[in-house]
């Protein structure tokens, strides 16, 4: 648990940004009204000694993740959406299986609504 304030996260986020802002003013890195990042902050709290819950602040390496069998899983999202030049917009969905990274489908859909999906995911399942 952090030494900084004790009135719960709301109070020690503020302390901690105040002793940051503090800390950073005496040396000239800060303006006045500005708030530090949340990795300076991490990083010279650290070095305050006032991160005491083990591992606080330290990232992990990242991991990837995928299920043991093909077609266990399959990952789909909408990749954003594009205007079209005759009018409307384009709605890139995409389906993924876990396992093997194999693209199952990219469809053009019109909207992300729930029908729209499903439609989709028959055509994929009928493939």
């Amino acid at each position: 648990m952090s030494r900084v304030g004790c009135g719960g996260v709301g109070e020690s986020v503020a302390a901690s940004r105040r002793f940051a802002g503090d800390h950073l003013r005496g040396g000239g890195g800060l303006d006045r009204g500005t708030s530090p990042a949340a990795s300076t902050i991490t990083g010279i709290l650290r070095r305050a000694g006032l991160l005491t819950v083990p591992g606080a602040g330290v990232s992990t390496a990242w991991q990837r993740f995928e299920h043991p069998f093909p077609n266990d899983l399959w990952q789909m999202d909408f990749q954003g959406h594009f205007k079209l030049t005759r009018g409307g917009r384009c709605h890139p969905l995409t389906i993924l299986d876990d396992h093997s990274r194999y693209s199952i489908g990219l469809r053009a859909c019109v909207n992300e609504q729930q029908e729209t999906v499903q439609k989709e995911l028959i055509a994929a399942f009928r493939r």
